[in-house]
């Protein structure tokens, strides 16, 4: 199972499904006194290796002329655009924008 779920590509999947493998057998131990080792202790060691992280590019102070030059010639919706703008004005991560109540906000 975790051979075909590494073959898809999912590493954090696999990870995960070895990590529950270890706790539900070691539940079992518990529960069950005939059972004296975990046989999925040691799956880590024929795990194949996690593919190295890509993450986001972060903007350069050089390239946000053309960010914003794009941004008033977006077509879509004024939500996106606007929430672009108040992102770089706050200086805050996109999750902590979009999950932002109104009270959040000192609009005077």
């Amino acid at each position: 199972m975790l051979a075909k779920i590494e073959a898809r590509g999912a590493f954090t999947i696999a990870q995960k499904c070895r990590l529950w493998l270890r706790q539900l057998f070691r539940f079992a131990m518990v529960k069950f006194p005939g059972l004296e080792c975990n046989p999925a202790s040691d799956l880590d060691a024929v795990a194949l290796p996690r593919m190295p992280v890509a993450h986001n590019p972060f903007l350069r102070v050089e390239e946000l002329p053309l960010l914003l030059q794009g941004s008033r010639g977006y077509r879509g919706h004024q939500q996106i655009r606007l929430g672009l703008r108040l992102l770089l004005l706050a200086g805050v991560r996109t999750g902590e924008l979009r999950f932002a109540t109104p009270d959040q906000f000192d609009l005077e």
